[in-house]
């Protein structure tokens, strides 16, 4: 699967680097429960297995 166009400037790198961010931002109890549950779906949804 390709990532959406308008994300086409994100790579994997940067995208596993924001996954990083918002876990540990949920850790430390900046994030609730429920705004993780939002926003990773949508991280992960962007990392492209097919990226070289």
């Amino acid at each position: 699967m390709c990532r959406n166009p308008e994300y086409q400037n994100l790579t994997n790198d940067t995208v596993f680097k924001a996954m990083n961010i918002v876990e540990k931002a949920k850790d430390e109890k900046r994030l609730s429960e429920d705004e993780y549950r939002l926003i990773m779906p949508v991280l992960d949804a962007s990392f492209d297995p097919n990226e070289k």
